[in-house]
């Protein structure tokens, strides 16, 4: 559990923004076209077994376990969002809460440590991370698929997580 935090501030570069990113955040945003199909597609699977990780997050099989969930944060006019980490989550009554895990760059008002009500239609995607294990993470799939072999393995040694050929599910 010792990576998580680290991991997440890593995950950081992998949030889907539609519009320039500032100057000193070059290193740290990915932006996704918001009709890119593969990033759509892990969206979709995403919200298709999120009820899986509600089910986990609700009857965890161990305490090690660590759960956060990607959410779309709609800004401007248009169709831009920032899509940006929750953690320390609970589902009761319809929707998580949880604390913020990233600095949004053009969501006013809002900051990492924020706590945070969702509603399950935001959620872009979900992981869970036991260990080394890791499951979920749709759009880190489709992130890590556009990375060279080496940045790929600089990602996952840096994460300290095994990733699979495709997601897993809980």
């Amino acid at each position: 559990m010792r990576k998580i935090f680290p991991f997440i501030l890593a995950l950081t570069l992998l949030l889907a923004a539609c519009s320039p990113v500032p100057a000193g955040e070059q290193g740290n945003v990915i932006n996704v076209a918001d009709d890119d199909a593969a990033m759509n597609a892990a969206i979709q699977r995403a919200q298709e077994t999120l009820p899986q990780f509600i089910d986990a997050l609700q009857h965890p099989e161990s305490l090690d376990l660590f759960f956060s969930i990607k959410v779309k944060y709609p800004y401007g006019s248009g169709s831009a969002a920032e899509h940006l980490w929750v953690d320390n989550l609970a589902y009761n009554d319809g929707h998580f809460s949880g604390v913020m895990a990233n600095e949004p760059l053009y969501i006013v008002g809002l900051e990492m440590g924020d706590s945070v009500v969702v509603d399950p239609m935001d959620v872009s995607d979900w992981m869970i991370v036991e260990g080394e294990q890791f499951y979920g993470g749709f759009t880190i799939y489709v992130l890590r698929a556009t990375m060279t072999d080496s940045e790929r393995a600089k990602f996952d040694t840096e994460s300290g997580l095994v990733f699979g050929d495709e997601p897993r599910l809980p």
